[in-house]
């Protein structure tokens, strides 16, 4: 920046003066915009301005009287006002063109208060104290002078034991031993955290924030964010379990506390607020929130109908182990593993059996009337031996097979494609029990195409009697 004959860095580098700028300074009020100003006289001012020689207005009054009216106003020089004026006036900051406004007093004052007698505004205020110091002492920077710096290092030092003492205040203990300034760093242990060790810090840090150590932050942290042992205790008890802790246990919200629930008062448990608050405290309460209604994948109640009926029809069950002579019908082993798989989906003929029966599908057992529960558990036994008996299978295959194939409506070849793959030895590695993997089946010397043929002959015979 260029202004007259100075050269300004926009950094904070040495600024090169011209020596024309002190011999032309202007001088005071000389560059003001304003020259005069309109005032209204006050009974205290009118002397003032008659003894600097203005024309004071007056009139005779009701008494005779001379005498200048209230409100009566004159126009005088800027440099005439009092020196604490509150007028404002209009001033160009000389070092970057700016038309500042202010009172007149304010004005006064910087002009007096100033080495140097340059118009500056707001932000030329630092320049305008940078070129006060070059012109006054030929320096860009006070501290530059070294009697200068030790003065002011001298009124800035504390002595060693206030610093000591501003360490105990805190419950610091001060290691180093000597104090030089503010910035120096110190060792000090915090009596708090002495397993913390010794740590590192300046006496203007200790100044500022009253405090140094981590470990004392990270405290200050957690208690102000920590809820009152009374308001845990509240919240958990708006959440319906009943805290059972004292407070020597509450440490924070992470920590599980040990709690009982006021719905399921047999149930205790531990469980931290956070989590309370995400419901996961009480199982039995969790398994009501995620059962009938409100899961998402409930039908209607059609799980309580259906396990009612299904131990109503147990007698088909025997007689599907009975046409098969209580063996599996792929391994031919005959063991208490066996489970009856249906060929037609037992949910299928539960829908048929709502369908035909025109009975409702209620959410409860307990909403049927006996005579419904009649007709139902007839209808669906009638079905099942409409569709024909079951297929018996070990309960490890039965369980390979729907993970294979997954929960099939009707049957469409799944079953017999799924019998020829287990002979090819493909569910082997799937099986946990060596003795149900066909390999090993095998080696007991007789092939299963050749149990197969033996079961379809027996089975024909078993068909003929029924």
């Amino acid at each position: 920046m260029i202004w007259g004959h100075v050269q300004i860095s926009v950094r904070l580098s040495p600024i090169y003066f011209s020596t024309e700028i002190i011999k032309h300074r202007k001088k005071e009020f000389e560059m003001l915009i304003t020259k005069e100003v309109e005032i209204e006289l006050h009974s205290s001012q009118i002397t003032y301005y008659r003894n600097l020689g203005y024309d004071i207005p007056k009139i005779k009054d009701k008494r005779g009287r001379y005498t200048t009216p209230k409100g009566t106003k004159i126009n005088v020089k800027v440099e005439d006002l009092p020196k604490g004026s509150g007028i404002n006036i209009q001033y160009k900051c000389d070092i970057c063109g700016e038309i500042i406004n202010c009172p007149y007093g304010t004005y006064y004052l910087s002009q007096i208060n100033s080495y140097s007698k340059i118009d500056a505004c707001g932000n030329c205020k630092t320049i305008k104290t940078r070129m006060s110091i070059k012109e006054k002492y030929g320096v860009d920077y006070m501290l530059i002078l070294p009697e200068i710096r030790e003065k002011s290092y001298s009124l800035n030092r504390h002595p060693y034991e206030f610093v000591k003492g501003e360490f105990d205040k805190i419950d610091y203990i001060l290691v180093t031993q000597e104090y030089v300034n503010n910035t120096q760093p110190l060792d000090y242990l915090c009596k708090k955290h002495m397993e913390y060790g010794i740590q590192i810090t300046n006496y203007a840090d200790i100044k500022q924030h009253k405090s140094a150590c981590r470990l004392c932050a990270n405290d200050r942290i957690s208690n102000f964010h920590r809820n009152s042992f009374e308001d845990v205790k509240n919240e958990y008890n708006n959440l319906g379990y009943i805290l059972l802790s004292n407070m020597s246990e509450y440490v924070d919200c992470h920590i599980a506390l040990k709690c009982s629930c006021q719905k399921h008062p047999d149930e205790f448990f531990d469980v931290s607020l956070v989590h309370a608050r995400r419901h996961q405290g009480c199982k039995k309460c969790y398994q009501d929130k995620m059962s009938r209604e409100n899961h998402f994948n409930w039908k209607g109640g059609i799980s309580d109908l259906s396990n009612y009926l299904r131990d109503k029809i147990k007698i088909w069950k025997l007689d599907s182990l009975k046409f098969y002579n209580y063996k599996c019908v792929i391994t031919n082993i005959n063991n208490n593993k066996l489970t009856v798989h249906h060929l037609y989906s037992f949910t299928k003929i539960i829908n048929e059996v709502l369908e035909i029966t025109g009975i409702p599908l209620y959410s409860q057992i307990s909403l049927y009337s006996n005579e419904e529960l009649r007709i139902l558990e007839n209808e669906c036994l009638e079905l099942h031996y409409q569709k024909g008996f079951g297929k018996p299978m070990l309960k490890p295959l039965h369980k390979l097979f729907h993970s294979q194939a997954g929960n099939l409506i009707i049957d469409n070849g799944e079953f017999e494609e799924f019998k020829q793959r287990y002979y090819n030895f493909e569910f082997d590695d799937l099986l946990e029990e060596d003795k149900y993997k066909y390999c090993n089946i095998v080696l007991k010397g007789e092939c299963l195409w050749q149990v197969d043929q033996k079961v379809q002959q027996s089975n024909n015979q078993n068909q003929e009697k029924f």
